[in-house]
């Protein structure tokens, strides 16, 4: 049922895409000049010229006009070789039907704006974005034109984004914006200012606009020489420094894994003292399926005196309260929700209730549940620590990286910004995640690893040699780590042992019927679970903006 649901989902949105794959038009813009002409009174007259070119058939284009705030557009029109074309709007989008097939077409459009220009008392500001950055569309080459009502002696022209160090002055004072190809999402402002004596009526606002306009140009300056040195200096720094925390971080848990070994080495060979609940050391040295990993659970609670092994596959509480989280919680699993009427836990019988979807998703939730307070006693135990020199250079590296985005953001070219800020993910990646093996996290990991080497090759006297309570432990491991290189051990049957008068049994044999037991009972749990289972957009300075597309 999952996997049918799966494929349903997948068929319901391949036919609701299906529609906007097929309708698709495939052009680009080879071409585009906006030309706008400012009139005494204030008016800007647009003319826009676009080169299409379509591959396969069309129905027309779009045009995209965010007017701003206070700004409004009127006669809107659209010509091909002189001929109007048929325009249709909808809210601040223009679709011009021109159908047609594999061809180039070149496209003028019109349009007046009202209230775009700003009076002042040194001059006159046309601030726009023709394009921002919900342009859906790319132009080969982009050149923007704005004309003043008559020849300005004093322009100044000032282009933000890409279209940024492209503006020169003309002899009749018209600025030029030579933008060049212009990807598609991408934001372009363009201010303009000229003399105030060209323009009559309206309202003049108080104060100046030209200190304001050289106060820019010189930021944008400032920021290319910020921008060099995040380049030069704050990047490599910063990559640097993150190279050096992980070379120090390898070789300091170099020497620990080590030192680690040495000492275990030079003591005799056993079983490793006890650190961890059984549970948690095997998720902490081996990590293996989670059957296993319950199966050694349980075992370890006959160890602990909270369980006892009635026969191959029968279990029961003996009345002892568990110490741990965990313990507390798979003892409510098995014996509570899984177990019978006496609290008796039955392999056979939990292999049977897993294969419902309901008891696959009670035993899958109190699995889950079972291994968060494993987790938890790793987290508490002194296993990891992160170092506090570690600390204060990855916050040092991500000051450095915040500053390189900074001045990097409004470059022409992306490769810096992202970069910078590829570098700063990284770094924030490696201050939330480096947690280092103390030296006592290392040395369980190495005991238990070499443990493991052995474990194959233990014969029944080597076994014998261990106490009764160490080769308890290791046939728990044993079972838990479940791993093809690590067969189980070929141990006689472990006597019964006490517990406050009680004698439950555990053997070899039943150990590995309990972990097949657990495995079948996760596969059906796991198996039946039923948990399981083109216009433009955006905004450019002050509202305007807009851009181009096809349908």
């Amino acid at each position: 049922m999952r996997h049918l649901r799966r494929l349903f989902a997948v068929l319901f949105l391949l036919i609701l895409l299906f529609p906007a794959v097929v309708s698709a038009v495939d052009f680009r813009i080879e071409d585009a000049l906006i030309e706008a002409s400012l009139t005494e009174g204030g008016l800007v007259h647009v003319k826009e010229e676009f080169v299409y070119t379509f591959n396969g058939g069309f129905n027309g284009i779009t045009r995209t006009i965010h007017p701003g705030k206070g700004t409004s557009v009127d006669g809107f029109k659209a010509y091909e070789d002189g001929r109007p074309l048929s325009v249709e709007q909808s809210g601040e989008t223009y679709r011009v039907h021109r159908q047609g097939s594999d061809s180039t077409v070149r496209i003028k459009l019109e349009y007046t704006l009202h209230g775009a220009v700003s009076l002042y008392e040194d001059g006159a500001e046309f601030y726009r974005s023709f394009f921002d950055s919900g342009n859906g569309a790319g132009y080969g080459n982009m050149t923007i034109i704005v004309h003043p009502p008559a020849a300005s002696r004093r322009t100044d022209a000032l282009g933000y984004g890409a279209a940024e160090e492209t503006g020169t002055i003309s002899g009749d004072g018209s600025a030029r914006f030579d933008l060049g190809p212009v990807p598609a999402g991408t934001e372009a402002d363009i201010r303009t200012v000229f003399d105030r004596s060209l323009f009559h009526g309206g309202v003049t606002k108080k104060g100046t606009i030209r200190d304001e306009v050289e106060q820019d140009r010189k930021e944008l300056e400032n920021r290319e020489g910020r921008a060099k040195i995040a380049v030069t200096v704050l990047i490599p720094a910063a990559g640097l420094l993150m190279l050096f925390i992980l070379v120090d971080e390898w070789r300091r848990s170099g020497r620990l894994w080590r030192k680690a070994l040495r000492e275990a080495e030079a003591d005799k060979f056993s079983v490793p003292p006890e650190s961890l609940s059984m549970p948690a050391l095997i998720r902490f040295t081996a990590g293996p399926s989670r059957s296993s990993r319950l199966s050694a659970g349980l075992l370890d609670l006959i160890r602990n005196g909270y369980a006892e092994q009635q026969s191959d596959i029968l279990y029961a509480p003996t009345g002892k309260e568990p110490e741990l989280l965990h313990e507390r919680r798979l003892m409510h699993l098995l014996f509570d929700r899984f177990g019978d009427l006496d609290r008796r836990f039955n392999l056979e019988q939990l292999e049977l209730k897993t294969r419902s979807g309901d008891g696959a998703d009670e035993y899958l939730a109190g699995v889950k549940s079972w291994e968060r307070a494993v987790k938890k006693e790793l987290k508490t135990a002194p296993l990891k620590k992160r170092r506090l020199s570690t600390i204060l250079l990855l916050l040092l590296v991500i000051g450095l990286l915040v500053a390189a985005c900074d001045f990097t953001v409004m470059l022409d070219q992306d490769w810096p910004y992202m970069t910078a800020f590829l570098m700063l993910l990284s770094a924030v990646a490696m201050l939330v995640l480096i947690r280092p093996y103390t030296g006592y996290g290392r040395d369980i990991q190495v005991r238990w690893h070499l443990f493991r080497e052995v474990l194959p090759r233990l014969r029944p006297v080597d076994w014998a040699a261990f106490s009764r309570t160490d080769r308890i432990r290791g046939l728990i491991y044993a079972v838990g780590c479940n791993d093809p290189a690590v067969p189980g051990p070929d141990i006689p049957e472990i006597e019964p042992f006490e517990t406050r008068g009680l004698r439950p049994l555990i053997s070899a044999h039943s150990a590995a019927s309990l972990g097949s037991g657990m495995a079948v009972a996760d596969r059906n749990a796991s198996s039946s679970s039923s948990g399981s289972s083109g216009s433009g957009g955006g905004s450019g300075v002050g509202g305007s903006g807009g851009g181009s597309g096809a349908f």
